[in-house]
Parts: structure tokens; sequence; C-alpha cells
């Protein structure tokens, strides 16, 4: 099973996508926000995951554009996997506010 959490995706919205063999679950600016999109996290899923979620009730949460959390049914312990998007500043390496 291969899990891939992703930032800075610049989606807008939230919501799954399908592609090819992969579920993309993804958090974004709501698209009412017409800045350049920016921020987004998302969880990118193989055929193997995905068909573990889908069996497991397909459970995700956006909390926001920045913080996504995928719940997967596993056994013997189920995974819950949080994404999540924290800026840093270019100039000094150190977290923006």
């Amino acid at each position: 099973m291969q899990v891939a959490p992703l930032s800075e995706t610049a989606t807008y919205n939230l919501g799954t996508s399908q592609i090819d063999d992969f579920t993309i679950i993804h958090s974004g600016t709501p698209s009412g926000n017409k800045t350049r999109s920016t921020y987004g996290v998302a969880v990118c899923l193989n055929k193997e995951a995905t068909d573990i979620w889908k069996d497991s009730g397909s459970e995700w949460e956006a909390i926001n554009d920045r913080i996504i959390i995928v719940r997967l049914g596993c056994k013997p312990i189920n995974i819950t996997v949080i994404a999540v998007y924290a800026s840093v500043h270019p100039s000094n390496g150190q977290k923006s506010k």
C-alpha cells in the first residue's frame, strides 16, 4: 500500500479525484477567492490504498486549506494520515505566521 501526503498543491475547493489507479483527496482555497490559488494539501492513494479506504467507509476530513485527515481501516490497526502545509519564508528558512 502506498500513501503520499502532498502540500502546496495550489488546488481550489475540496474533494476527491481519480487519476488512473490513484485517488487524490484534496483541500484548497475556496474557488470564490479570486486570488492566486495558494496553499492546498492532498493525500494520494494508490489502488491498494484506495480499495482499503473505500472498504473502510471512505472517511476523510478537510480541516481547512492547510490540513487534511484521511482514515484507512487496516488490520491489525487503523491508519490515520494527516497532511499539513506549513509555509517557510524563503529568505530565512523560518516558518511563516
